[in-house]
């Protein structure tokens, strides 16, 4: 437990050391543009805490759904759920981004922690970390005038050819393992259509978005 906490209380600095960085470097611009800054600081440290997890999961390892493997890293998790929560109480956002927070962090990320393992970090790899971090890169350069890539095109390849295909597999590997070794079958269950259905809805939204964008050309 106090591993856990001593863990939290580290992402939080780094999620508050992102927000200063990203205001200081962005301070003239609106604050979604700080916000996606960011997410793209907090996704790559994601990508860099869970990719031992998802090696973990490209070797088939058995144990990727054993609850709190000795020295497993809860940085992932922590950071995705502290950052979401820092989102709905430091920037003003819809109702819809209220309730996907909410939903993210309680109903999805509370479970996990509770039963951490390499499965839900190499989700988190593929659910925000790798992707997010591509998507909100290309947001900024764009806001900035550095990059005339279009946005809802990389959204919709990272959705289809990485996002979902990524999720699928380790959730196909997480349904694999060993059944006397996973969470309780609720807990499995709610993370793997939860994830499933966050890569796919996230998917048609951004082939929805993408062919929107060529009709108007």
């Amino acid at each position: 437990m106090m591993d856990i906490v001593r863990n939290a209380l580290h992402c939080s600095v780094c999620i508050l050391a992102a927000h200063a960085v990203s205001h200081m470097l962005l301070a003239p611009c609106a604050d979604t543009t700080i916000w996606f800054s960011m997410h793209v600081i907090v996704n790559l440290a994601i990508v860099w805490y869970a990719f031992p997890s998802i090696v973990l999961v490209f070797r088939d390892d058995p144990h990727i759904a054993v609850p709190h493997p000795v020295d497993h890293d809860y940085t992932p998790l922590l950071l995705a759920i502290l950052l979401h929560l820092y989102h709905c109480v430091l920037f003003r956002i819809s109702n819809d981004d209220r309730f996907h927070h909410v939903m993210f962090a309680l109903v999805m990320g509370v479970p996990s922690l509770m039963y951490a393992n390499d499965a839900v970090n190499a989700m988190l790899f593929s659910i925000s970390g790798l992707p997010g971090a591509i998507i909100y890169t290309v947001i900024v350069l764009r806001r900035f005038g550095l990059t005339h890539i279009s946005e809802p095109r990389v959204s919709m390849v990272v959705n289809l050819l990485l996002r979902t295909p990524l999720v699928v597999w380790i959730n196909a590997a997480y349904l694999s393992t060993p059944t006397f070794s996973r969470p309780p079958t609720l807990i499995v269950f709610t993370q793997v259509f939860l994830s499933t259905s966050n890569a796919f809805g996230y998917s048609l939204q951004a082939l929805v978005r993408a062919r929107r964008g060529m009709r108007k050309k």
